[in-house]
């Protein structure tokens, strides 16, 4: 069994492009799979549970998120990167992990009531004592995704998190009916949430242990652990500031404000966040290689860089104005009415992402052209102006003391809408040299896409001031109407503006589309033939 172990680390490389056209087929299933599941799951459980006991476990995980980095200490991408690894790196990373997670878990079993104290919640400790128990669990997992991905056996992926999805979403929604009929107590709602997180984990790490054919052997090296461990703490580093930077806002919203102010921040940046971290994710996958192969050319990369912007912004903006707009007939027929406290914040957060692809097609144009320097002054840069806004927003909050504390937090929501923008500035600033790129040029090729946005959105909002209700009495029939209604709306008045005034991206995508479907006609034409 080991020498058939040592053959699939040695063919990993062979029929490299078959097995990679097959593995983003497998990792593209698993995320819209996973993430379909998810969202029924999701909107399952709050519509039972309700805020409060959403608003517990975000507070668990930041903890549990952040020493899940340092279990893996980027090991597994080191495992991936390193060409030779052999079943001794495999093993020595397995132990050292474990060994690692089982220390770290002691001290988050005895720290869980100082954690629960300092958040006024006594309820807390035992669920993080249970939660905890994903970092013991990871640590198994980490090393089993590292083989997966070494031999680039990425259908196990699918089957393996598709899998844990499912059944996890069902001990959730089981265990939260059965709660919710006997008791109206949030905090034992929240258990239902812990154990739906616990069984993810288990279900996914027993599956790939059964059908991937890698096992540890009592192997240890501490001079593979060390050479591992040259690549992997750069990764350690910035992951670990990356997550302590995306999960700021949730403990500080956690210790000052309710539980259920914190479910409605967390909700309301999810479901657009839902939409634009795949899209982001292809434009990364898709540009920086495109980018990077025309490096030597910097006219090409221009064009290039300008018409992705272009692009991205002419299909993100009305999608994330569009979202705004129907937002609150989406959280009402989704969650119900319990849950509109959640507007405010998905208007915020839709401004936000609609700005990812402006970050991303700049980014990736720096990072194409070798500009590592650049691209780490931007990144501490915008960390710490960030901070700065995230800090004046807590001021505002706290001197202007709301007698509702949601209102507190959409303070400080809001003072990320100015972060991002000065984000557009900072990412820019570098390819006004490298590329020749300024942001005056990119704010006028984004200027199409804004201002149809703008008006498409106003035309959607409008939709919502009919009142449906006099013609519909069933409220969520209603809901339902206004938001099929505000949906043609959007579209159509998006397509037309963009006709009316010629817009050059809609041009663009119109000719793609038919030179694809035409090439696929004349495939299907060449094969009969043949």
């Amino acid at each position: 069994m080991s020498q058939n172990i040592n053959n699939e680390l040695q063919n990993a490389s062979k029929n490299t492009k078959e097995k990679t056209i097959k593995g983003l087929f497998w990792e593209y299933l698993e995320k819209l799979g996973g993430e379909a599941v998810a969202l029924v799951v999701s909107v399952v459980l709050a519509r039972l549970l309700g805020p409060d006991a959403y608003g517990v476990i975000p507070l668990i995980t930041v903890f549990t998120s952040l020493l899940g980095v340092i279990v893996q200490s980027g090991f597994g991408s080191s495992l991936v990167q390193k060409k030779d690894a052999d079943h001794t790196d495999f093993s020595t990373v397995f132990f050292f992990q474990i060994s690692l997670a089982v220390l770290l878990y002691a001290g988050m079993f005895f720290a869980a009531p100082f954690i629960a104290d300092f958040y006024n919640n006594a309820d807390m400790a035992p669920m993080i004592r249970v939660l905890s128990l994903t970092l013991i669990i990871g640590s198994v997992n980490n090393v089993q995704h590292a083989y997966v991905s070494k031999t680039m056996q990425f259908k196990k992926f699918f089957f393996a998190s598709f899998s844990g999805t499912v059944l996890s979403g069902v001990v959730g929604v089981v265990l939260a009916f059965v709660i919710t009929s006997h008791t109206n107590n949030p905090v034992l709602g929240a258990w239902a949430l812990v154990a739906q997180k616990l069984t993810d984990h288990i279900v996914d790490t027993v599956f790939l242990w059964f059908t991937v054919k890698w096992r540890p052997r009592f192997e240890f090296s501490f001079k593979k652990l060390k050479a591992l461990y040259s690549f992997g703490w750069k990764i350690l580093l910035s992951t670990f500031i990356d997550t302590i930077y995306k999960d700021i806002r949730t403990l500080i919203i956690g210790k000052m404000y309710t539980t259920a102010d914190l479910a409605y921040y967390n909700k309301g940046n999810s479901y657009p966040g839902l939409i634009m971290s795949n899209l982001n994710k292809s434009i990364q996958h898709v540009l920086f290689p495109a980018l990077a192969g025309h490096q030597d050319n910097i006219e090409r990369v221009k064009s290039m860089t300008r018409r992705a912007m272009k692009t991205s912004s002419y299909l993100v903006f009305p999608a994330m104005v569009g979202f705004a707009a129907i937002s609150e007939s989406f959280i009402y027929i989704l969650l119900g009415k319990e849950w509109l406290p959640i507007v405010p914040f998905m208007w915020i957060a839709c401004f936000n992402y609609a700005m990812w692809p402006i970050h991303t097609t700049n980014l990736q144009a720096v990072q194409a052209m070798g500009k590592g320097g650049a691209f780490l002054a931007t990144e501490v840069v915008k960390k710490i102006s960030n901070l700065i806004f995230l800090g004046a927003g807590i001021a505002v909050a706290v001197v202007m003391n709301f007698e509702n504390t949601t209102d507190s937090v959409i303070i400080i929501a809001l003072s990320s809408i100015i972060a991002e923008i000065v984000c557009v500035f900072v990412n820019a600033w570098p390819n006004r040299k490298i590329i020749n790129y300024n942001l005056g040029e990119q704010l006028r090729d984004i200027l199409p896409a804004t201002i149809l946005s703008i008006l498409m959105g106003a035309a959607v909002f409008g939709v919502g001031f009919i009142p449906f209700d006099m013609f519909i009495p069933n409220a969520f029939a209603s809901a339902v109407v206004e938001i099929i209604i505000q949906c043609i709306v959007g579209v159509v008045t998006y397509i037309l503006l963009s006709k009316i005034f010629r817009v050059e991206s809609f041009g663009y995508i119109l000719a793609t589309a038919k030179e694809f479907i035409g090439k696929k006609k004349r495939r299907k034409i060449s094969a009969k033939a043949e």
